[in-house]
């Protein structure tokens, strides 16, 4: 439900921008701010909706989610020393897509090892931002690296969206793509969500029930007034 509403909510603005209905100004950036504000402040509630109950309190849990990665982050490069650069952690979803192919000590090799930290008695969580992944496989090049190709490929798309037109009874792929990788960016201060969600075998399931769809709603009409008041044209 979250991942949907994020969704909706980020190519509304898009095409909105796109067609002059919106207009990016001071008072919208403001308004946005206050939104992701009272959106962090319902961290702690989501939480709980989640199965995770609360620990110490609503503030802790709102400082947690803010910072506990970030933290963790410290925690890991510290442990970890340069990176190791011989794991694929980034892809680590793709591996078990093919794990009729691969064996399983091997794919559990690539997971990235994560746990639970503690600062001070505190808890930190178990998530350590999409960089963990990347500095865990490539290093310091990972990082700059991956955070690049992931730029490069929704700006692609946001080109797409913003450049093509659309007509009426018509879905642009582009601006499915872009709605459905909009979470996988804000969910980066988390975990490994971009690559993990674009290279897997969901991602191509994907893609095809959406090209079906896209096929079914532009070319088939289903409408029997629609029919009729052709035929009565014809006559």
């Amino acid at each position: 439900m979250f991942n949907f509403i994020i969704a909706f909510v980020g190519i509304y603005f898009l095409l909105g921008y796109k067609y002059n209905r919106i207009n990016i100004s001071f008072k919208l950036l403001v308004r946005a701010l206050a939104i992701g504000i009272a959106i962090i402040s319902l961290l702690p509630i989501l939480g709980n909706a989640l199965g995770r109950p609360s620990i110490k309190g609503a503030a802790y849990d709102t400082a947690m989610y803010i910072s506990g990665s970030m933290m963790n982050l410290d925690t890991f490069v510290k442990n970890t020393g340069s990176g190791y650069g011989s794991h694929y952690s980034t892809i680590y979803g793709l591996l078990n897509d093919f794990s009729n192919y691969l064996s399983e000590n091997y794919i559990a090799s690539q997971r990235l090892p994560v746990r639970w930290n503690y600062i001070n008695g505190n808890s930190m969580g178990n998530v350590y931002t999409t960089f963990a992944s990347f500095w865990y496989d490539m290093g310091w090049f990972g990082i700059f690296f991956l955070s690049l190709i992931s730029a490069v490929i929704m700006y692609c798309i946001y080109r797409s969206v913003m450049s093509g037109q659309i007509k009426r009874n018509q879905i642009p792929l582009s601006a499915v793509l872009y709605s459905y990788l909009i979470p996988c960016i804000l969910f980066s201060f988390f975990s490994n969500r971009f690559y993990s969600q674009l290279l897997s075998l969901y991602f191509v399931k994907l893609l095809i029930a959406i090209m079906f769809v896209k096929l079914l709603i532009e070319n088939v009409r289903l409408s029997p007034l629609e029919k009729n008041q052709k035929i009565g044209v014809q006559r």
